[in-house]
Formats: structure tokens, C-alpha cells, sequence
């Protein structure tokens, strides 16, 4: 007998150490979705016309298409990264 399990989204990371550079996730057949997000670091980043230190957080997106529309993806990744970039913002939304 085959019981349905509802879809679930997951969220992964490279553990504590973050040893592993960045995901490959592979979604299980009950998984719509997986965010991963990797160790962050300071890289350089160039802004006005020179470089600048900034805290840098790898994240990654997968998903099954056939549940997920590719734009909306792309759309919950850009405003994740915006909202991270600027946890105050989420919290006066919030409170």
C-alpha cells in the first residue's frame, strides 16, 4: 500500500565547519524544493569604482519544476538575498 506524503520544502547547509565549499541538492520524491545555504565569507566586491570587503552567503535553489514555476524561483531567491542583505528591514516588517 503506497501512502502520500505531503510535498515539503528543505532546508540544508554544509555543516558547522562548512568544510564542503558548496550543495548539489538532489530533491527526494516528496521534496518541492531545497534552499542551501554554504558558509559565508568575506569576499571583495566591487562597488563605485573600487572594491570593498563584504559578507558574502552562498545560497542554492533547487526544485521541482513541475510544481515550481522557474520565475517564481527566481523571484523568492532575488528577494531572500535582498531581505538577508538587510535583516532590519525584516524585522520592522515583522514587529
Amino acid at each position: 500500500m503506497h501512502v502520500a506524503r505531503a510535498p515539503q520544502c528543505e532546508v540544508d547547509h554544509t555543516g558547522r565547519d562548512g568544510r564542503i565549499g558548496h550543495l548539489v541538492n538532489e530533491n527526494e520524491a516528496t521534496e518541492v524544493a531545497i534552499l542551501g545555504v554554504s558558509r559565508s565569507s568575506m569576499q571583495p566586491v566591487y562597488r563605485d569604482g573600487g572594491f570593498v570587503p563584504r559578507l558574502m552567503l552562498p545560497l542554492s535553489l533547487s526544485y521541482d519544476h513541475r510544481v515550481i514555476d522557474g520565475a517564481m524561483a527566481a523571484r523568492f531567491t532575488t528577494w531572500l538575498a535582498h531581505t538577508l542583505a538587510d535583516p532590519r528591514a525584516l524585522l520592522e516588517a515583522v514587529l
